[in-house]
């Protein structure tokens, strides 16, 4: 069966690179990978590619989460697969033990995302970067949001893993209970666009620290770790001004020191 945009299910298994029949190219920059650019690895060798996003009818019985390494493109193909009859909002948390840190998907980069095209969830869409927030916590973080209608399944393509990393993978769908659209202020660790440069080897444009979006908010089932330390409050005047930055300043020294004598 087909989507109502006619894409036939994904082959079962892939000897080549997965060829694209919906490509985001959220980037325009050109470089020795191609157009349309990105890792999510935090890693100095990673590679960076497209995203591609295929729709078709799902064939499980529950939704899932499933990933098979590509050789040739030294990447991933990650496909969530929607087969109940009603629309589901998802994320996927995933890392690499010695190789990626664990995070939902879209959380590292999401200032150099939304600065080269990626779209908000407001709207809500099938694809999105959107607010996730732990059950009775009042600081939220960002991430990819995967909106499947019933009986679809997605697949896309990340960049950047050996055949070792692929082979230890550990991944989660988590689903998601939607909130509302707000307009939020996003306070990171600045150092986030350098890593990404760093990796991609050029200058690209990104949102500021702290930055405002609008956007829907997701709860998340159970308790996820902010990987990254961001601050995601709802945007006004009592948390987007000198000295919320300021206090969040402190806050990312104190963490990271907490987080190098943990690892010492």
């Amino acid at each position: 069966m087909t989507t109502k945009r006619g894409h036939s299910s994904p082959p079962a298994s892939l000897s080549a690179p997965l060829t694209p029949i919906f490509v985001k190219n959220f980037f325009t920059f050109n470089s020795p990978y191609g157009l349309g650019l990105w890792c999510e690895k935090m890693r100095p060798h990673a590679r960076i590619g497209q995203i591609y996003i295929k729709k078709s009818i799902a064939t499980q019985q529950q939704p899932s989460l499933t990933w098979q390494f590509v050789p040739q493109d030294q990447a991933v193909i990650w496909t969530i697969s929607n087969p109940t009859n009603t629309s589901l909002s998802t994320a996927i948390w995933r890392g690499v033990p010695n190789y990626a840190p664990t995070y939902f998907f879209g959380g590292a980069f999401n200032m150099v995302y939304l600065a080269n095209g990626v779209p908000s969830c407001a709207p809500p869409q099938e694809f999105c970067l959107g607010i996730l927030k732990n059950p009775d916590s009042l600081i939220g973080y960002p991430a990819f949001v995967f909106n499947l209608p019933p009986n679809t399944s997605y697949s896309i393509e990340e960049f950047g893993f050996t055949q070792q990393a692929a082979q230890n993978i550990q991944a989660e769908l988590v689903i998601l209970n939607p909130g509302p659209v707000k307009k939020y202020v996003v306070y990171y660790d600045p150092t986030l666009p350098s890593m990404y440069m760093l990796e991609i080897g050029m200058q690209v444009g990104y949102l500021p620290s702290p930055y405002s979006i609008i956007t829907q908010m997701y709860l998340t089932p159970k308790f996820y770790p902010n990987t990254f330390n961001y601050w995601v409050l709802e945007d006004n005047i009592l948390t987007k001004n000198p000295f919320m930055k300021a206090l969040y300043t402190i806050n990312l020294i104190t963490a990271q020191i907490a987080n190098a004598l943990n690892t010492t």
